[in-house]
């Protein structure tokens, strides 16, 4: 009934996040970025993090298929059971990984030869979870694969998860069709796996990592086009995500809080470009906390990343994308050429 209103609301919020980002000088790529360190999809489980009654289980999990880690594996346990394997939902779902009946049917299995087959059971429950999310993202990158959907392969897996294929399919993939409740639930997830993710954080050289943790703690936030202040993610993206970042919010987030709250870095990229102390743009001379500026279209300077040592930066990529580690040292970034500046 109130469709129409909402999106004229949405018309109009999108036409002023454009003003913003247009001079924020975040220019997405428009070409797929190869090299990217999804370090947290593809992370090891961090030893500690999860109960060690189901440690065990949820690394084997982890190795059913690429692009389904046990960090990603533990994220979703918390978020649909609380690592409660007697969970029960209101709806009926069942156990740490909340199966319906109807699917654990077709996927349940006795995991562990015990001689129980049943959701309750941790060693079948988390098997057949591993099982599921790689049935549905193999289903996803079919999909994106025929045009047919848009969007993150991760996030659309954890969409099907939560709401099932067909509605990521009538909303054409990450989108603002998308019930609110499995938007939320992506971002959810995407936060979670930091916490068990096995990321080691770079150490030495003479620039701030307290910049590049600043940044790291916000690894699967989505991007934003003209999203995020000072202080936090912003704003709704093209994609109908948010709250996110864009490229130059999150460097001038990370040099904000890395200082103390007293080191104010300018909003755009170009003017982040120019402000700081210049740092010669070899990997040699650079430092962790050092703000990378490119010009990925040509037109001056569109983009901005933090660099994290050891060759990896972190930067709010484009629309579709989440804020993420990329490769310095791959094709697509070292031919580019580098403006490299020091706030801290």
């Amino acid at each position: 009934m109130h469709g129409g209103r909402f999106r004229r609301r949405l018309t109009s919020l999108a036409a002023a996040v454009a003003a913003v980002a247009a001079a924020a000088g975040c220019a997405p790529p428009s070409v797929t970025q190869p090299g990217v360190l999804d370090s947290i999809i593809d992370a090891a489980l961090k030893i500690g993090t999860v109960p060690t009654a189901y440690q065990e289980l949820v690394v084997a999990a982890g190795k059913v298929c690429p692009g389904v880690s046990a960090p990603l594996i533990a994220a979703q346990i918390e978020q649909e059971s609380g690592w409660n394997p007697d969970a029960k939902s209101p709806v009926g779902a069942q156990g740490l990984s909340q199966f319906m009946p109807g699917t654990w049917a077709e996927l349940g299995r006795d995991a562990n030869g015990n001689g129980i087959n049943s959701p309750f059971d941790p060693a079948d429950a988390i098997n057949a979870q591993a099982r599921y999310d790689c049935q549905l993202l193999a289903q996803v990158n079919a999909y994106l694969k025929s045009g047919r959907i848009a969007g993150d392969p991760t996030d659309l897996m954890l969409a099907a998860y939560n709401a099932g294929i067909g509605r990521v399919l009538t909303a054409g993939g990450i989108s603002g069709q998308l019930p609110v409740e499995t938007q939320q639930y992506i971002s959810r997830i995407r936060k979670l796996m930091t916490k068990y993710a096995d990321v080691t954080l770079p150490t030495g050289g003479t620039g701030n990592v307290a910049a590049v943790k600043a940044a790291t703690r916000w690894m699967g936030t989505p991007y934003v086009w003209g999203g995020g202040d000072l202080e936090q993610p912003t704003g709704l993206g093209r994609d109908g995500r948010g709250p996110g970042w864009d490229c130059s919010s999150l460097t001038r987030h990370a040099i904000w809080i890395a200082s103390g709250r007293t080191v104010q870095i300018p909003r755009v990229s170009s003017a982040q470009a120019t402000a700081g102390r210049p740092v010669e743009p070899k990997l040699a001379a650079m430092a962790p906390g050092d703000i990378i500026a490119f010009s990925i279209h040509g037109g001056g300077i569109d983009h901005v990343g933090i660099y994290a040592g050891n060759g990896t930066m972190i930067h709010a990529p484009r629309t579709g994308k989440n804020v993420e580690p990329v490769d310095l040292t791959d094709a697509y970034w070292s031919k580019l050429p580098w403006t490299v500046r020091r706030f801290l």
